[in-house]
C-alpha cells in the first residue's frame, strides 16, 4: 500500500477508493480543498459530498484498513459530489489496535488529528480515529476552515484533546442542526463516544438526504444510529474505577492547579491496570490544563540509569523539534537560562534536548557529593521549564519497583528540593512486590512526606458488574443479557484487566464471540464457552498464545526479548540473519496478535515489500514495542541460559559494529547491558580490549549520572572479563580498571575497596597527576570521616613527593616569611598583571596546586595556618611556572589573608581581582569557588556593602548550581549579615525569603546552625518587644552555643555570638553583650576577614561606651576596649574601606560624648 507507487485500489465490489494523482488527472475529480469556499459549502453539495465521503471511508474500513490522514487535500470529489475517492494511502494501516504516534510523525496532518493521534493519549487507534479526521473534514467544509485555526502545534494538540467543540451556527446559521449534530458525535473526545462505525455515519446521513431531496429540508431525528460495528473492538473505558478517577482529578484541582506540590500513588497488583487507569484519567487532566508525560521502568534494565526519567524528558522535547521557530526559540531560551553551563548532564540522558539547545560541553568532574546535589538542581530546573503556572506537569513514573537505585536517589532528592509548585508525580507500583523492605518504600514515603498533597489510591480487582458493562459497550448489548458471561469471565481472570482484556479478545479470535449478520448484533456461543479451555494464569495463557506462531516470528521475539521493551527491525534482522522486509513479514503475525505493537508507518512499508529489499531505503528502519510487560517477561523465559547467553552476545557484537565512535559513548550503557549476561569465555581474544573500553565507558557514563550502583556492577563485570581473558589484559588496562573502582568506591561510601584499588593505582602509576587525584580522593574521604589530622598528614607527605614541602605545624611566623618570599620579588608590580602569564606545562606543578587547593577545607579544620599556607606555596608555583585551573582559588585565599591577616588591604583586593580573572577563564568550579571567597571575605574591605549583597546573592546561586551545598549555605549566611550591617531595614526575611528558606533546609549543620542565629536574629527584631534570649524555632543561643564550645567550632561560636551580642546590646542588657561579643573576640582568627570581623569591633566598641555610661565601675576598662576597636577601624578605613565611615563617626561622637 506504501511502498510502491499507487495505481489503483478496489473495494470488494469493484469501486475505485484510491488513486494516485496522475490516474485522477482527466477526470472531472476534484479536490476537496479547492471545493470549500471561506465561508463554507452550500447546504446540497455539502450533504451529498458528506455521504460520499463516508461511503467512501466504510469501504476502506470494509477491507480492512485505517487511512489515518482523512483531510481535503488528500480527498477528491466527483463533479455531481456524489463519488468520492482517497488521492494516496501513505498514512494507511492494516494493524488495528496499534498505540498511535503523533500523527505529524507518521506524515499525517495534525489539523485532523484524533486526540489519540496527537501523542498526549495513549489509545489504540483504531476505526474511531478515522471518524474524528472525517468530523473535522466535515467541520471545515460546513465552516470554510480548519476546526481549530490554531498557529502553533502545541496550541493545535491542546485543542484536539481538551478544547470543546466549536458551535458550528455561529458560523453558519443556515446550517441544518442535524448535520452539525453529526458532526459533533464525529469530533467526541473519547473513541468510545463517536459513531461505533462509518456504516451507521452513512444510514444518518442518507436519511438526511432523503428528507432534503423531498422537502428541501432536513429536520432533526431524536436517535442517531447505534450501527454495531462488525468487527470486534474491546472498548477501551475505565470499568469500576469512578470513585478513584475522580479522587485523583479532585486532588489534581486542589493541588497542582493551585500551585501546590502533589504526589499521587498507583497501587495494586500485576495486571490490575495501573497504567491503562493513568493513561484513561489523562483526558481529564489535559482537560483541567495539566501535561502528562509518562515514564516506565524496565525489570530488565535494573543497572540502566534513569531509563522512566529519560523517557518522561523526551516526550516533553520531543514535540520542540517540530515546533514552530519561535516556540522552539522560547523554551531555548528558557532552557539556556536555568541549565546553564551544566546542560550537558541532560544532553547525554536525553540527546534530544542537544537538537533544541545545541551542542553542550560536557560536564565538570566534580566530587560525588557535589555532583548528586549538582544533578538534583539540573533536574529541578528542567521541570522547572515546563511545570508553569499555565500547564502545570503531571510526571507518571510506572512500575516503581524496577526502579534503579540512581533513579530512586533522584526521586527522593526531588521529593526534597522546595519549588516545583507546579508539578505532580503519579507513582505506579506493584503493591505485592514494594513491603517495607524494598529500596522504593523508602522513596514512595519521602515523596509523600515532601507534597503539600497526597493521596494513595489502591486498585482492587474488577468485580462482575464492571465486567458486564464492559461486555455490553464492547457488544452493544444490555449489561442484563451478560450477567452470566460477566460471571464467567470474572472467574477465570480473577478480576485482573489484563488477563482479562486478553481472554476476551482471544474469544473474540477464536469465533466464541461473533457477529451474527442476520440478527446485526454480537453473541456468545454458549456451547464453545462451555468448552473453551480456562487458562490458569496469564503466563499459561500467553505461553499458549505464543506457540500459535511461526518458528520465524517466535526466534525474533526471543532476539527482542533480550534488546528491551522497545526494540527496532534493523537489530531482529541483522541478528535473525534476514532482510528487514523478510523481518516486518514475520512480525506481522505477532502485531495480528498485539503482542508487540508498531511505533510508527516504517513498519508497514517495509512489510509491504515481502521478502526483498530491492528498493529499501537503507536507513528505513521500524520501531516497536512489547504490549504488556508481562508478555516481554513470557518471552525472555521461552531461552533457556545457553540460548539467551548467546543471544545477548550477538546483540552486543551487532550493536559494537554498528556503533560510530561518535556514538559510542552514548551507547555504552546499552551495548554493555547484554555482557552481563554472558560467560566472558564466551569472548574472542581480539573482542576483550574493545569490550573492555566499551564497560569502562558505560561505567564513566553511569557515574556521570551518578549511577554508582551500576557502575559498581558495570566494573565488577569489566574485572571478571580481565580475569577470564588474562592473556589479553595489559597492565594499562587494570591500572584504568583500579582507577574507576577506586572512585566509585568513594562514591559509594565503600572504604576497604577504595583504599585496595587506590593502593593498586599508586603501585602502578608513576604520573603525577593521577597520583594527586588518587591522593586528593582519600584525602577528601577523611575529611568526611572527620579525621583530619590523618588528611593533613596524607596531604602533607603527597605534597612532599611532589616537591612540595610544609610543614606539618607552621606557625603565624612561617606564614609571614612565606607571603614574604611571595610578594618581595614582585616589588610594585600590580597582581592583576600575571592574568597574561602561560599555562602550566610541568604536570608536577599543575598535580601539586590542585591538590593543595582541593586540601583547602582539611588544612582549614586541622591546622588553621597550614590553609594559608597552602595557598601561599599553590600561588608562588602558579606565578613562577604558569597558571592552571586551581590557580585563581589560591589566589584568592592569599588576598583573603593580605586582608583579615595582615591588614594589606590594597594587595589583597587586587590579588582577589586577579583571581576573579583567572577564576573567570576557566569557568565551572574554578570561577565559582574563587568568586565565593572573594565575595565572602575581600569583597567588603573596598566595595559599598549594597552591591556586595548583590554579589553574595549571584554567588549563592551559582554554587547550588554547581552543587557545592557549603559553599552556598556560607554566602546565604553571610548575606544575611551583610544585609544587616549595611543599616538598611532588618527586613531581610522578607527581601530574600529564599535565602531563609534555603538555610533551614540545607543539611550542613556545620556551618548552617551559626547562620540559622541571624535568621532567629532578624526574625526577633520584627517583633514589638525585644525577648530575653536568643532563642525561638530556628535556633536556641545558650544550649547551641555549648554545642560549639564542646565540638571546638570556633566559627560557629563567634558567628552566633555576634548575633546574641546585638540582641543583648539593642535590649539595655549591655554587660552580657560585652560577655557575648568577648566570647566572638576570642575566636575571631576562625572568622578572619569576613565582614563581621569590622561587624564586631564596632558593634563591641558602641556596646562599651554604653556600658562605662550605665556602670562607672567598668568605665575605664570599657573605655579601653572601645578606643582599642575604634583604632582598628580607623586603620582599615584609612586603607580604603568604604563601609565604615559612618560606623567611625558614630563613634567618634560616643567618644565626645563621655568626654562630656
Amino acid at each position: 500500500l506504501c511502498a510502491r507507487p499507487l495505481g489503483q485500489l478496489a473495494s470488494a465490489g469493484g469501486t475505485v477508493l484510491a488513486v494516485n494523482a496522475a490516474t485522477a488527472a482527466g477526470t472531472d475529480e476534484r479536490l476537496l480543498a479547492s471545493l470549500i469556499p471561506p465561508r463554507g459549502m452550500r447546504v446540497e453539495p455539502l450533504i451529498r459530498s458528506m455521504l460520499a465521503l463516508a461511503r467512501l471511508v466504510a469501504a476502506l474500513h470494509g477491507r480492512g484498513l485505517l487511512h489515518r490522514d482523512l483531510r481535503p487535500a488528500r480527498l477528491l470529489i466527483s463533479g455531481d459530489f456524489e463519488q468520492a475517492r482517497c488521492l494516496s494511502l501513505e498514512c494507511a494501516t492494516r494493524h488495528h489496535g496499534q498505540i498511535g504516534l503523533p500523527a505529524s510523525e507518521i506524515g499525517a496532518s495534525p489539523d485532523y488529528a484524533a486526540p489519540e493521534l496527537t501523542g498526549r493519549i495513549e489509545v489504540t487507534i483504531d476505526v474511531p480515529a478515522d471518524l474524528y479526521a472525517l468530523g473535522a473534514t466535515f467541520a471545515e467544509m460546513m465552516c470554510g476552515r480548519v476546526l481549530y485555526p490554531e498557529t502553533g502545534i502545541a496550541e493545535l494538540t491542546y485543542a484536539h484533546v481538551a478544547r470543546d467543540i466549536p458551535d458550528f451556527h455561529s458560523d453558519r446559521p443556515d446550517l441544518p442542526a442535524m448535520l452539525a449534530r453529526i458532526t459533533r458525535q464525529l469530533l467526541q473526545k473519547d473513541p468510545d463516544d463517536r459513531y461505533a462505525s462509518a456504516f451507521g455515519l452513512v444510514r444518518d446521513l442518507e436519511r438526511c438526504l432523503a428528507q432534503f431531496e423531498k422537502s428541501g429540508v432536513i429536520r432533526p431525528f431524536e436517535d442517531l444510529s447505534t450501527e454495531v460495528a462488525t468487527r470486534f473492538r474491546l472498548s477501551t473505558r475505565l470499568y469500576g474505577r469512578a470513585p478513584e478517577q475522580a479522587r485523583l482529578i479532585d486532588i489534581l484541582r486542589a493541588g497542582v492547579l493551585r500551585g501546590q506540590r502533589t504526589t499521587v500513588s498507583v497501587a495494586g497488583p500485576s495486571g490490575i491496570g495501573k497504567t491503562a487507569f493513568v493513561a484513561q484519567c489523562r483526558w481529564q487532566l489535559v482537560r483541567a490544563g495539566a501535561q502528562l508525560v509518562t515514564g516506565k521502568f524496565d525489570r530488565f534494565k535494573l543497572d540502566q540509569p534513569y531509563v522512566a526519567f529519560t523517557q518522561a524528558a523526551q516526550a516533553l522535547i520531543r514535540p520542540l523539534l517540530g515546533a514552530e521557530p519561535e516556540v522552539r526559540d522560547r523554551y531555548r531560551s528558557a532552557l539556556e537560562n536555568q541549565l546553564g553551563p551544566s546542560a550537558g548532564l541532560l544532553t547525554e540522558l536525553v540527546p534530544e534536548l542537544a537538537e533544541v539547545m545545541g551542542p553542550q560541553p560536557p560536564p565538570e568532574d566534580i566530587p560525588p557529593a557535589e555532583a548528586n546535589r549538582r544533578f538534583v538542581g539540573i533536574v529541578a530546573r528542567f521541570i522547572s521549564v515546563f511545570a508553569t503556572q499555565d500547564t502545570p506537569l503531571v510526571l507518571f513514573l510506572d512500575d516503581v519497583q524496577w526502579a534503579d537505585h540512581a533513579s530512586l536517589n533522584l526521586l527522593e532528592a526531588l521529593a526534597e528540593t522546595s519549588g516545583l509548585g507546579h508539578f505532580m508525580v503519579i507513582l505506579g507500583y506493584r503493591s505485592t512486590d514494594v513491603d517495607p523492605s524494598h529500596p522504593a518504600h523508602r522513596v514512595i514515603e519521602a515523596c509523600h512526606a515532601g507534597a503539600a498533597l497526597s493521596e494513595t489510591l489502591v486498585l482492587g480487582p474488577m468485580q462482575s458488574r464492571d465486567v458486564a458493562q464492559m461486555m455490553a459497550d464492547s457488544l452493544v448489548r444490555d449489561p442484563s443479557e451478560l450477567s452470566s458471561l460477566a460471571e464467567r469471565l470474572t472467574h477465570v481472570s480473577q478480576g485482573n484487566a489484563f488477563f482479562l482484556r486478553e481472554y476476551v479478545t482471544k474469544l473474540a479470535r477464536d469465533g466464541t464471540l461473533y457477529f451474527d449478520p442476520t440478527a446485526a448484533r454480537w453473541e456468545v456461543d454458549d456451547e464453545a464457552m462451555a468448552a473453551a479451555e480456562i487458562p490458569g494464569s496469564v503466563t499459561g495463557y500467553m505461553t499458549a498464545r505464543l506457540r500459535s506462531l511461526p518458528p520465524q516470528t517466535l526466534d525474533l521475539l526471543d532476539t527482542a526479548s533480550c534488546v528491551g521493551s522497545r526494540f527496532d527491525l534493523d537489530t531482529l534482522a541483522r541478528v535473525g540473519k534476514m532482510t528487514r522486509p523478510e523481518a516486518a513479514r514475520w512480525l506481522d503475525h505477532a502485531i495480528d496478535e498485539t503482542i508487540i505493537l508498531a511505533l510508527g508507518p516504517e513498519h508497514s512499508v517495509l512489510a509491504a515489500l515481502g521478502g526483498t529489499s530491492e528498493g529499501t531505503d537503507p536507513g528505513l528502519n521500524a520501531g516497536y514495542r512489547f504490549r504488556h510487560d508481562q508478555i516481554r517477561q513470557v518471552v525472555h523465559e521461552r531461552l533457556h541460559d545457553g540460548a539467551r547467553r548467546a543471544r545477548h552476545l550477538m546483540i552486543a557484537r551487532l550493536d559494537l559494529q554498528a556503533a560510530g565512535d561518535d556514538m559510542l559513548p552514548r551507547q555504552a550503557v546499552q551495548i554493555f547491558g547484554h555482557l552481563e549476561w554472558i560467560d566472558p569465555a564466551q569472548m574472542t581474544a581480539e573482542e576483550v580490549p574493545r569490550f573492555f573500553r566499551i564497560g569502562l565507558m558505560a561505567a564513566e557514563q553511569a557515574q556521570l549520572a551518578l549511577a554508582f550502583d551500576s557502575a559498581r556492577l558495570y566494573l565488577e563485570t569489566v574485572e571478571g572479563m580481565l580475569a577470564a581473558q588474562t592473556a589479553q589484559a595489559r597492565p594499562e588496562h587494570w591500572l584504568r580498571l583500579h582507577m574507576a573502582r577506586a572512585k566509585c568506591a568513594f562514591a559509594l561510601n565503600d572504604r576497604d575497596t577504595m583504599e585496595r584499588s587506590s593502593q593498586a593505582v599508586l603501585a602502578q602509576s608513576k604520573d603525577p597527576y593521577v597520583i594527586a587525584d588518587i591522593q586528593s580522593m582519600r584525602i577528601r574521604y577523611l575529611s568526611m570521616e572527620n579525621e583530619m589530622d590523618q588528611a593533613a598528614d596524607l596531604c602533607i607527605s603527597t605534597a612532599a613527593a611532589l616537591g612540595v614541602t610544609l610543614p606539618r605545624h607552621p606557625g603565624l611566623g612561617r606564614v609571614l616569611i612565606e607571603v614574604l618570599r611571595t610578594l618581595v620579588p614582585q616589588g610594585r608590580r600590580d597582581p592583576r598583571s600575571f592574568a597574561a602569564l602561560p599555562e602550566a606545562e610541568d604536570p608536577r606543578v599543575r598535580a601539586a596546586v590542585r591538590l593543595m587547593s582541593q586540601s583547602s577545607t582539611v588544612a582549614y579544620f586541622s591546622e588553621p595556618n597550614l590553609l594559608p599556607l597552602l595557598c601561599i606555596s599553590g600561588t608562588r608555583l602558579s606565578l613562577k611556572h604558569g597558571l592552571n585551573p586551581h590557580a585563581p582559588y589560591s589566589f584568592a585565599v592569599l588576598a583573603l589573608v593580605l586582608c583579615g591577616a595582615l591588614g594589606m588591604l590594597d594587595r589583597g583586593y587586587k590579588y582577589g581581582l586577579l583571581a576573579l580573572e583567572v577564576g573567570a577563564r576557566y569557568g565551572g568550579t574554578a570561577q565559582s569557588k574563587t568568586k565565593f571567597v572573594f565575595d565572602t571575605f575581600v569583597r567588603h574591605w573596598k566595595e559599598p556593602l549594597g552591591d556586595v549583597v548583590t554579589q553574595l546573592y549571584d554567588s549563592w546561586v551559582q554554587n547550588q548550581n554547581a552543587g557545592d551545598q557549603e559553599d552556598a549555605t556560607y554566602c546565604a549566611g553571610v548575606m544575611l549579615y551583610t544585609d544587616f550591617l549595611l543599616g538598611r531595614s532588618v527586613d531581610t526575611p522578607g527581601r530574600h525569603p529564599e535565602v531563609v528558606d534555603f538555610l533551614r533546609r540545607t543539611n550542613m549543620p556545620h556551618v548552617r546552625d551559626c547562620f540559622l542565629a541571624w535568621a532567629e536574629l532578624l526574625a526577633l527584631l520584627s517583633q514589638p518587644e525585644f525577648p530575653e534570649e536568643l532563642t525561638g524555632p530556628e535556633f536556641d543561643y545558650p544550649s547551641q552555643v555549648r554545642e560549639f564550645l564542646r565540638a571546638g567550632n570556633g566559627v560557629q561560636v563567634a558567628i552566633s555570638s555576634i548575633a546574641a551580642g546585638v540582641l543583648d546590646f539593642l535590649a539595655g542588657r549591655f554587660d552580657r553583650a560585652e560577655e557575648r561579643l568577648a566570647l566572638a573576640a576570642k575566636y575571631e582568627s576562625n572568622i578572619v576577614a569576613q565582614v563581621l570581623v569590622p561587624g564586631l569591633a564596632f558593634l563591641r566598641a558602641l556596646n562599651a561606651w554604653r556600658l562605662a555610661e550605665a556602670d562607672t565601675s567598668q568605665a575605664r576598662r570599657m573605655h579601653r576596649i572601645a578606643r582599642a576597636q575604634t583604632r582598628r577601624l580607623a586603620y582599615w578605613h584609612r586603607h580604603g574601606n568604604v563601609n565604615l565611615g559612618h560606623p567611625l563617626a558614630l563613634l567618634r561622637a560616643e567618644s565626645l560624648a563621655a568626654e562630656g
